[in-house]
């Protein structure tokens, strides 16, 4: 499944997602270290469990050159906890060439 897969180089995130997606992706994101662009629909970022969850996902991926948020009309909708959980782990993403929020 694509849990072992490590080939992708882009993964979009466009759909609303439950809150233990990114917690069952978590494994992709450490397995694959060609994954070098990701970008999350914010309305599809239903909760701030999905929120720590992806947080969860995104601190076991270390290649990332771009990072982007994309906000439906009214922009991002993070809680606070959840924006700053966001920033916090971006100190893992060495390889961040681009974030986009």
């Amino acid at each position: 499944g694509i849990c072992r897969n490590r080939s992708i180089q882009s993964l979009e995130v466009k759909n609303e997602i439950a809150d233990t997606t990114f917690l069952h992706l978590t494994p992709f994101f450490s397995n694959n270290k060609n994954l070098t662009s990701f970008t999350l629909g914010c309305d599809g970022m239903g909760s701030d469990l999905c929120a720590q969850y992806f947080v969860v996902a995104l601190v076991k991926c270390d290649s990332l050159t771009h990072l982007c948020f994309e906000g439906g009309a009214d922009g991002c909708q993070f809680g606070d906890d959840a924006f700053n959980n966001i920033l916090r782990v971006l100190h893992s993403q060495s390889e961040l060439e681009r974030l986009s929020l």
